[in-house]
C-alpha cells in the first residue's frame, strides 16, 4: 500500500526508493508513531558538476503520530478531545454488542477500551427505537439502549452526497458527510421530532441510507483475519469502480458511529467512537446490520482545555471513482 503512495509523490519527477520497511513505535501509550525513510541515489545537482559530480544520493525520513485518546487520561490525568468528521447519525449504546459478552465497550471514567472488538464481526446491530409498532414514534423521551441497539441522532447539514442519495434527512446524513459536530464527552440530541420519525421509518430510512452509502449490491468486501490476529490491517477488496477486484485502503463501507451512555434523556453523552465496515444490511423485516469493527476509541471524563483535535480527512470524490467520506476518527500529525 505504501508503494502506491510513493508512486504519487515523486522527487524531481522520479519515484524515490523506500529504504527498508516503515518502522512502527508502540512505546508511546495511546499515540503510536511510524517512521518512513525514502531515498534517491541519482538526484541531479547542477552546481555539483563543477567538481565533476552530476548526481547525489539524498535520503529523507519522516515520522507521523496517531492520536487515540483512549489511554491518555490514564497516562496523563486528562485527555485532549477528538472531533471526528462525517460521523453517521446512528448512536450505539456503550454495551459490548457481542451476544455472549457482558460489560461496556469503553470505560466511561478513564476512556480505556475494555471490549476487545477490533476485527470482530458483529451480526446483531439493530433498531433501538422505544416504540414497538411502525406507527409509534421512534424516540419519545428519556430511555435506555440495549446491547447492539441503534437510535437516530439529530442531523446536520450534509456535503459530498452520492448520486443515490435519498430524500429524507436521516438517509442523507448516512449517505453523505454530515457536518454535525460530535465531540468526545459532548452531548448529542436524539432525533425526537424529525418529521415525527416512526419505528418503521427509522428502519427503512437507515436501510436505504446504508445501502446507498456502501454501493449495494456491489459493496466492497473485507477479510478481517490479519486484523483480528493483530498481525496487520484488514484486507478490503473493491467490488466496483476502477479498482474493482483489487485491495484498497479505504471504502464507502467504512463508517464512524458515536458510542453513547446507555441511558439518555433529551440528549445522549458521547463516550467514544466505533469505526466499522458495514458488510450487510438486510433488505426485509426488522433492521439488522452486519459489520466488522476496525477501531474503538474511548474518551474519559476529564477533558483538557482547548479546542478538540479534528479526526480523519475531509471527504473526497476521486476522479473516476466513487465518493469516499472521512474514514478514520484518529487524527494523524507529522512530528518530524
Amino acid at each position: 500500500m505504501i508503494n502506491s503512495t510513493i508512486q504519487q509523490n515523486k522527487i524531481g519527477g522520479v519515484q524515490p526508493a523506500l529504504v527498508g520497511t516503515p518502522t512502527p513505535d508502540f512505546t508511546h501509550d495511546g499515540n503510536p508513531q511510524i517512521t518512513v525513510t525514502l531515498q534517491r541515489t541519482d538526484l541531479p545537482m547542477f552546481f555539483a558538476r563543477i567538481w565533476g559530480n552530476r548526481a547525489m544520493t539524498v535520503t529523507a525520513s519522516a515520522k507521523a503520530e496517531a492520536y487515540n485518546p483512549s489511554s491518555s487520561q490514564t497516562s496523563t490525568g486528562n485527555y485532549v478531545p477528538i472531533q471526528p468528521r462525517c460521523v453517521k447519525p446512528l448512536m450505539i449504546g456503550n454495551l459490548d454488542p457481542r451476544p455472549s459478552a457482558s460489560g461496556a465497550i469503553v470505560d466511561e471514567t478513564t476512556g480505556a477500551v475494555v471490549a476487545n472488538l477490533v476485527g470482530v464481526r458483529l451480526v446483531n446491530l439493530q433498531d433501538g427505537c422505544q416504540g414497538t409498532n411502525p406507527p409509534s414514534q421512534c424516540i419519545s423521551g428519556a430511555g435506555s439502549l440495549g446491547k447492539g441497539m441503534l437510535i437516530p441522532a439529530s442531523q446536520g447539514a450534509v456535503t459530498q452526497c452520492p448520486a443515490c442519495q435519498g430524500s429524507s434527512s436521516l438517509e442523507q446524513s448516512i449517505e453523505c458527510c454530515d457536518t454535525f459536530s460530535y465531540q468526545c464527552g459532548g452531548t448529542v440530541t436524539h432525533d425526537v421530532d424529525n418529521s415525527g420519525i416512526t419505528v418503521g421509518q427509522f428502519g427503512s430510512q437507515t436501510r436505504a441510507g446504508l445501502h446507498c452509502m456502501n454501493n449495494h449490491p456491489s459493496e466492497d468486501s473485507i477479510d478481517p483475519t490479519d486484523l483480528l490476529n493483530g498481525i496487520g490491517p484488514a484486507r478490503i477488496t473493491a467490488q466496483s469502480g476502477p479498482n474493482s477486484g483489487n485491495f484498497v485502503t479505504t471504502s464507502r463501507s467504512i463508517a464512524i458511529l458515536p458510542i453513547v451512555k446507555t441511558t439518555y434523556t433529551s440528549t445522549a453523552t458521547v463516550v467514544g467512537f466505533l469505526q466499522v465496515f458495514i458488510e450487510d444490511v438486510n433488505s426485509v423485516g426488522n433492521l439488522k446490520i452486519t459489520a466488522t469493527v476496525l477501531n474503538v476509541i474511548g474518551c474519559g471524563n476529564n477533558p483538557s482545555g482547548g479546542a478538540p483535535i479534528l479526526g480523519g480527512a475531509a471527504p473526497v470524490n476521486p476522479p473516476g471513482g466513487a465518493l469516499v467520506t472521512a474514514n478514520s476518527p484518529i487524527p494523524v500529525r507529522l512530528i518530524h
